[in-house]
């Protein structure tokens, strides 16, 4: 009804336009033959073949290149008396459900000569892309896209599917396998679910910048009927001699699952939605529909996007909470992958903008440790004693806060340290396998740890024995639990307790034994220790500082020997309610000293930070000068000793202080706070703001390529 509405509201606008213009023109004795034209666009039709021109003309439809023999319209009775000649009327409307083809909207290109045959696509117009779970595709580079078209054409064209390592690639800068039988992408250090591959040939563009590819059911439709030789020759005919067209003529229509394919020339081709507000606009005169195109918008070159080889890899390591909400059955990224691609994507951005020339010397790339996922602690245990109520709450709590406590039980604290040494030599062996070369070319290896996950590579690093024989011989001697009817879970548990025993005894009969190199804990040296978000001060001030603190050394040495790690580097939020300083464990007035600010990624590195990452003071001397002279003294430009420092001030950097007195280097970084900041709000969200900060990645990209240099 809505159809056959409009048709006839339509034709009642036409017939009354017709009339009113006519009225004009004899009111003002134009007397002269009006032309022939052709029909509205919303009434244009395409005759199908084998249709007689006679027909056609009865249908006041004509093709390029014929003469329409269909007469002006009649004329009104005022406009005959006027002297103009009536001529015939117009061809009836038909409605858009009884048309024999479908509307062709206007175009705004001539016509030109359509090939009879279609040119294999170029290779290097072929792109291939990969999806990230619950992503849309992404391409690869163009060095990556090149690399597998071209291995692609050779083993389809050779037909050699027995050597499966030929059809695997290295793509994305080496850290992906790509399995052009399968089309899936694979990591190579770490486990992921498999991400699906698309060679696309065929886009549609929803917008300038989105060029979305066509699935494989698709392209193989699509590609069948743009190489039809049928369509072709026919409008080759059709087209002889016709230099300009006021409207699109339908060559080749394909109709498809919700939409429809639409040829209107070689390079017009149209994706229109078959949906009733398409319907609407066609009757009302818009385009509708999203152009394809055959080919993607930049040829794939190799020495597009090509990767310079790695020179640093750097360990990610997650803090508490990496099993909140996970499934293990699942298919999805684990948390750490997702925050690490996160970490990846932001360094690739700072380093174009800062790093460019370094960068092309060699990259950092970032490897995630996932050291919880496969730790089972309490076979259920806390699960059981867990209280139904308020569960979700619960659940969060037993997911997050229980690793704390886990890690401070002799129980399982252990156990948890051998699951992050384990994993950090296993992918150390795994680089050495993939790049043996990498060590004798310089390769170098740092550490990026998280809230909890830095204090368990501290103790790693520092091999530090907690003091707790006395708690373990409690619990290893026999009780009235023991006997026949003792539960399997206290078995367990006195199991590990022992194991733990035994292994605290032989680290401590290793590390007395005379001529014997002292375990690091892992099987390669540290460069940088990047403590983000870190609790690990608190840690350290709660057990014995004699220990694991040496006060006679004002650097990193205080904590860890250069021998084991180069430097250590204790950024935090201002706001975050886990993070503590490490600077006053080693000089106790630098409680204040504020910590360094860390710089922006719109101003760029300054001259500071690069002290920093040579190893020494943090302000330059001119700059040290003018802190003092506004923070201190108010005009005198002498250093003081720390004992002279007012004790209710805080000094913004340790530039007022001796050489005696000031660290040889800092520890303590901190992001700058934005102007409106409110601390009490931006706590809530803190302690997980540093994986895609911009501000981290510069200060971790200026320390690793300005201390190599």
């Amino acid at each position: 009804f809505v159809q056959y509405k409009m048709a006839d509201d339509s034709e009642a606008l036409v017939q009354r336009a017709t009339e009113e213009g006519e009225s004009v023109l004899a009111s003002e004795q134009i007397s002269r033959p009006r032309p022939s034209r052709p029909p509205p666009p919303d009434v244009r039709r395409q005759a199908p073949s084998g249709v007689s021109p006679e027909s056609r003309e009865s249908e006041g439809v004509s093709l390029p290149g014929e003469q329409s023999s269909v007469q002006p319209p009649a004329m009104s009775s005022q406009s005959s008396a006027a002297g103009y000649t009536p001529s015939a009327p117009p061809p009836a409307y038909t409605p858009y459900a009884e048309q024999s083809a479908p509307y062709t909207p206007p175009s705004t290109h001539p016509p030109t000569v359509i090939p009879v045959t279609v040119t294999p696509i170029d290779p290097v117009l072929v792109r291939w892309f990969y999806k990230e779970p619950s992503f849309y595709w992404k391409p690869f580079s163009g060095c990556d896209s090149y690399l597998l078209e071209t291995r692609y054409q050779e083993l389809v064209t050779r037909g050699d599917k027995g050597d499966l390592n030929r059809w695997i690639v290295r793509v994305r800068g080496e850290m992906y396998e790509a399995n052009l039988q399968d089309k899936t992408c694979d990591a190579i250090f770490w486990k992921g679910p498999s991400e699906p591959l698309l060679r696309a040939t065929w886009f549609e563009i929803t917008s300038e910048k989105r060029w979305y590819p066509l699935k494989d059911e698709e392209v193989i439709i699509v590609e069948k009927a743009h190489c039809e030789t049928a369509w072709r020759q026919r409008a080759n005919t059709a087209l002889t001699g016709v230099d300009a067209h006021p409207n699109k003529v339908e060559w080749k229509r394909i109709t498809m699952e919700n939409h429809d394919v639409v040829w209107y020339g070689n390079d017009e081709i149209w994706k229109i939605k078959r949906d009733f507000s398409n319907k609407m606009k066609i009757k009302m005169g818009f385009s509708v529909g999203n152009k394809l195109v055959r080919g993607f918008k930049e040829p794939a070159l190799p020495s597009d996007g090509d990767y310079p080889p790695i020179s640093h890899f750097v360990f990610v390591l997650h803090g508490i909470g990496q099993n909140m909400g996970a499934n293990p059955s699942s298919t999805e990224l684990k948390h750490i992958v997702k925050t690490t691609n996160e970490l990846r994507a932001t360094c690739t951005e700072v380093t174009k903008k800062h790093f460019t020339k370094d960068w092309s010397k060699g990259r950092v790339e970032f490897i995630p440790i996932d050291w919880r996922s496969s730790l089972i602690l309490d076979n259920g245990l806390i699960q059981d004693i867990t209280p139904l109520s308020i569960s979700k709450i619960r659940e969060i709590t037993n997911d997050t806060v229980l690793d704390i406590f886990y890690y401070l039980s002799p129980a399982f604290n252990q156990e948890m340290k051998d699951s992050v040494r384990f994993f950090l030599n296993k992918y150390f062996l795994k680089i050495m396998d993939e790049f043996p070369d990498f060590v004798s070319r310089g390769g170098k290896f740092s550490i990026f740890a998280h809230s909890l996950g830095s204090v368990i590579t501290y103790d790693i690093l520092s091999e530090y024995k907690d003091t707790l024989d006395t708690t373990l011989r409690s619990q290893s001697e026999p009780s009235a639990c023991d006997g026949e009817g003792e539960s399997l879970e206290s078995q367990l548990l006195k199991a590990r307790t022992r194991v733990a025993e035994l292994e605290n005894a032989l680290r401590a009969q290793g590390s007395t034994m005379a001529g014997k190199k002292k375990m690091t804990g892992v099987k390669f040296p540290v460069e940088h220790f990047f403590a983000v978000g870190s609790p690990l001060g608190v840690f350290l001030a709660m057990r014995d500082l004699s220990k694991h603190v040496d006060a006679g050394h004002q650097s990193a040495k205080g904590l860890l020997p250069h021998s084991v790690c180069k430097r250590i580097h204790n950024i935090m939020h201002p706001s975050d309610p886990v993070v503590y300083r490490l600077e006053p464990l080693l000089c106790h007035h630098y409680k204040q000293i504020k910590p360094m600010k860390l710089d922006s990624t719109s101003s760029g590195v300054s001259k500071g930070m690069l002290n920093v990452a040579a190893g020494t003071s943090g302000e330059p001397e001119q700059e040290q000068k003018k802190s003092f002279f506004t923070n201190f003294f108010g005009g005198s430009k002498q250093s003081v000793q720390a004992k002279d420092l007012p004790t209710n001030k805080m000094m913004d950097d340790d530039s007022c202080l001796t050489a005696k007195d000031r660290l040889q280097e800092r520890l303590d970084f901190q992001l700058r706070e934005g102007i409106v900041e409110n601390q009490y709000l931006s706590s809530l969200f803190a302690h997980t703001s540093y994986w895609g900060n911009a501000d981290v990645l510069l200060f971790i990209l200026c320390q690793i390529y300005q201390y190599q240099a």
